[in-house]
């Protein structure tokens, strides 16, 4: 009981971690992005047009996030869902 109780809180500690190293490389890569991106339309385009580069970087935001993320709590929700039937079908 106590070493699966361990194991358990292992496994989420390297979740965390993992969560925070990917976490900061969406800041990273979204700051850099950002950069560019205003740059880009500061310099080349007329103002009006500068709404443009908050979408474009908003999509791109949304298009990393879900590429990154949304697998992850897909299996998370999975491995959940498995473990509720398997603790159904074994009682203890």
């Amino acid at each position: 009981m106590i070493s699966s109780r361990r194991q358990d809180l292992f496994i989420v500690f390297i979740r965390v971690k993992a969560l925070v190293r990917a976490l900061f490389s969406v800041h990273v890569v979204t700051r850099k992005l950002k950069k560019s991106v205003t740059y880009y339309f500061n310099v080349r385009n007329p103002p009006h047009e500068k709404n443009i580069a908050k979408k474009i970087r908003k999509s791109l935001e949304v298009m990393f996030y879900n590429t990154t993320f949304a697998p992850a709590f897909e299996r998370e929700r999975r491995y959940k869902m498995m473990k509720q039937t398997f603790r159904k079908k074994v009682p203890e």
